[in-house]
């Protein structure tokens, strides 16, 4: 700060030097750019997923309503089209792609340092 006992000079120094050192580095604001651009990434993947998973979603529900349909409709249960095979198969396969998502999302956002 500036006192009024300092001259005008020494005054406007002060002021560059404590301007000075509230301005952010090149790497400082490098490193601001590539924590937005790693956010800006998260946010995508995590988009992508929920949308991917959605289609997964609707395509076992109208696979579940079609088997509701053609169960009404006499057809034998053993051809039935959602069985428990592939119920487990889109459980376990939706539990592997959720890890794989967090693992790789959590490599880039937070890289091991060399």
């Amino acid at each position: 700060m500036v006192s009024s006992d300092q001259s005008p000079v020494l005054a406007r120094a002060s002021l560059r030097e404590e301007a000075d050192q509230n301005v952010p580095t090149i790497a400082d604001q490098v490193a601001l750019g590539d924590l937005d651009i790693r956010k800006d990434f998260a946010k995508k993947i995590i988009r992508l997923f929920s949308v991917t998973n959605g289609f997964v979603l609707a395509l076992i529900v109208a696979l579940m309503v079609a088997d509701w349909v053609m169960t009404g409709n006499g057809m034998a249960v053993g051809d039935r089209v959602i069985t428990s095979a592939v119920v487990m198969s889109i459980l376990g396969a939706t539990t592997v792609q959720l890890g794989a998502v967090v693992l790789v999302m959590a490599n880039y956002l937070f890289p091991k340092k060399s």
